[in-house]
């Protein structure tokens, strides 16, 4: 008996398959990079405060991202070993490994025959293998570039935003493919074209910078479709299933009415609902000062070489060229996907480099086609080695950037706030105005691994949201019981001020009988410390004595000694690597010349001095604790620094 014969798959099947598999490479090599470079601990910024919510399922910051909230509640939730703060890590990191998948098929679409037909290109014809490695070398590229890489190293919005814009140009591109090839009703593509409209929503469930596509998009919608009828119709049929996408938007008002410890914005009314959602705080930092805008251009002109490496830049103007000679519709597609990004990003006045990433995007498409130009001007013969060289390409920003990226072992942000708080005894309060390294890895730290609950931490700039109260007295019922009337009066002055009609005096008024009314009344039962930052001079009658990286707060004629407190931390990145470093390791000499000079003038001269060393070992040539030296030291080869 013969044995059954199996049929070969056809050849577009097989050709799928490779694809596929090339596809899952690319990711998977992004990958690797991506998790020996991880993060293990909370950071600055946004990080502490983003996974504080997620693990809590409770209101990120403006526009909400609830998208975002949600799968990261499922990823912090994992049955897996390792801390929450690392699983949320490894959440950006399988995103942006994702994404590298997605634009690899993006990349491989868009130099296809279809896409031609659909941009209207007259290239050469150039071998299937030639226009994989074309992709491959850009999705790498694209993935090893410094801000792309930056979000699968840690907690942030924008590693969704990569996945939300990879498939949404994707399904945009795909379905205009096939309303192009068609002069009659398509079935696929309106299939695809409801797919993209509820993609669309999605997108902008997560982050509202999807709207950056629109220049882009729409040209080259009405370029395909014109603006007749037909087109209009097409465009309303998808209305209905985008606006099931943003619908996710629905979790904000349905979750804030339960009250979650983190709760920004408490989103629960219309007008506060519509103020979170279009990031009505921020206002004021768009358009805010041609000085600004110029800035910022001189440093994303200087930043943008480095961002992939130098070398693909090479690659990526040559792309543009052979566009520009046989490409031109989707040369202004590119065009205005940069331009159209850099104008917003340049506009705002806050410095993240994340909103360039649509501009990035357009440089690793062109990027693409510089290798497939490349790869059709060499020999048959010479065309293998040739795919190495420029696959070989993503290794200038992989070298460039790994070491600045590499958070595997940053631990200086959290050693930081765990020092500070290891700084103060039990059921203190707190006053800071260190948001970043101090304030936001707290909300982490003190909530999600319970470490040093017992502290109250008041940051002073975000006593200026509604929400920060009540996310007060969920934690410390106490504080606010304490100083009842005074938060009660405080209130309707800062709901003026968030409303665009504050009463400056009034409202600092305010502010200043808080401060000392929390000074007073909770000061009577519970230690009391500020950050060296907290200006004292409304609170009269307090003076500061060192205690570890903080101060404690005593009343003038109140006779207290402090025990010291070193702080405990691993080396520090370099400065190039890490800017935070400097900063930190500053605070760290100044914890130990302020308690060595406190305890030299207590008496405790031995000690005093020990201190007053280990800051200079530190800062070498700080010069305040060098002529503390000379004052206290018995002999001159104290003042040697290490």
């Amino acid at each position: 008996m013969k044995p059954t014969a199996h049929p070969s798959p056809p050849s577009s099947a097989l050709s799928r398959y490779l694809d596929a598999l090339l596809g899952l490479l690319v990711a998977l090599v992004a990958f690797a990079v991506y998790w020996g470079t991880l993060s293990h601990t909370v950071a600055s910024e946004d990080t502490g405060e983003l996974a504080t919510t997620l693990y809590t399922l409770g209101i990120v910051h403006p526009t909400g991202y609830p998208l975002f909230t949600l799968l990261g509640w499922l990823f912090a939730h994992l049955p897996i070993e390792g801390r929450v703060i690392w699983k949320l890590s490894l959440f950006g990191a399988v995103l942006t490994a994702t994404s590298a998948f997605i634009f690899f098929r993006l990349f491989l679409f868009l130099l296809s025959k279809k896409a031609a037909s659909l941009f209207g290109m007259k290239t050469r014809a150039s071998a299937p293998i030639s226009e994989r490695i074309a992709a491959a070398t850009a999705a790498l590229v694209f993935a090893f570039s410094r801000t792309f890489w930056t979000e699968a190293v840690s907690l942030e919005v924008y590693a969704l935003h990569l996945v939300s814009l990879a498939l949404v140009i994707g399904c945009f591109l795909r379905a205009l493919a096939d309303f192009a090839a068609s002069t009659d009703q398509n079935p696929a593509g309106n299939r695809r074209w409801m797919v993209f409209a509820f993609a669309l929503g999605l997108s902008f469930s997560n982050h509202m910078m999807t709207v950056l596509l629109a220049p882009a998009f729409l040209v080259l919608y009405f370029q395909v479709h014109g603006f007749g009828r037909v087109g209009w119709l097409r465009m309303l049929s998808g209305v209905p299933l985008f606006v099931l996408g943003l619908s996710l938007y629905l979790y904000l008002p349905l979750r804030s009415a339960q009250a979650p410890v983190m709760n920004w914005g408490e989103p629960t009314t219309w007008h506060a609902f519509w103020y979170h959602l279009s990031a009505g705080q921020y206002h004021g930092q768009m358009f805010s000062s041609l000085e600004i805008a110029l800035r910022k251009l001189a440093q994303f002109t200087t930043d943008f070489p480095r961002e992939f490496g130098y070398a693909p830049l090479l690659l990526a103007a040559i792309g543009m060229w052979a566009l520009y000679r046989s490409g031109r519709r989707l040369l202004v597609f590119l065009v205005l996907l940069f331009f159209g990004c850099l104008f917003y990003s340049l506009n705002y006045a806050f410095d993240d480099p994340n909103f360039y990433l649509n501009a990035y995007l357009a440089v690793a498409i062109a990027c693409a086609f510089g290798v497939r130009a490349v790869l059709q001007r060499v020999p048959e013969r010479g065309r293998m080695f040739a795919g190495i060289a420029c696959l070989a390409v993503a290794l200038f920003p992989l070298g460039l950037n790994y070491r600045a990226l590499d958070k595997s072992k940053d631990f200086a942000v959290e050693e930081y706030a765990l020092n500070v708080l290891h700084s103060m005894d039990s059921g203190a309060v707190f006053f800071t105005n260190e948001y970043q390294r101090m304030a936001a890895p707290a909300f982490y730290l003190q909530i999600v691994e319970n470490v040093r609950p017992d502290i109250a931490v008041i940051d002073i700039v975000m006593l200026s949201n509604p929400w920060y109260i009540p996310h007060l007295k969920t934690l410390h019922p106490w504080l606010i019981r304490n100083s009842q009337k005074e938060f009660d009066a405080y209130m309707p002055e800062l709901e003026r001020y968030v409303g665009g009609h504050p009463d400056s005096l009034a409202y600092n008024a305010r502010v200043k009988d808080l401060f000392l009314s929390i000074l007073v009344n909770s000061g009577k039962d519970h230690p009391l410390y500020a950050s060296a930052e907290i200006n004292l001079d409304v609170a009269p009658g307090y003076r500061r004595i060192p205690s570890g990286m903080v101060f404690r707060l005593a009343r003038a004629e109140d006779s207290m000694r402090i025990a010291p407190r070193e702080p405990v931390f691993h080396p520090l990145p370099p400065p190039e690597d890490n800017p935070e470093a400097t900063d930190i390791l500053n605070e760290y000499a100044e914890s130990y010349a302020n308690q060595g000079a406190y305890l030299a003038g207590m008496g405790d001269t031995a000690t005093g001095i020990r201190y007053l060393q280990k800051a200079l070992e530190i800062v070498p040539g700080f010069t305040e604790v060098e002529l503390l030296l000379r004052e206290y030291s018995p002999g001159p080869t104290l003042l040697r620094a290490p």
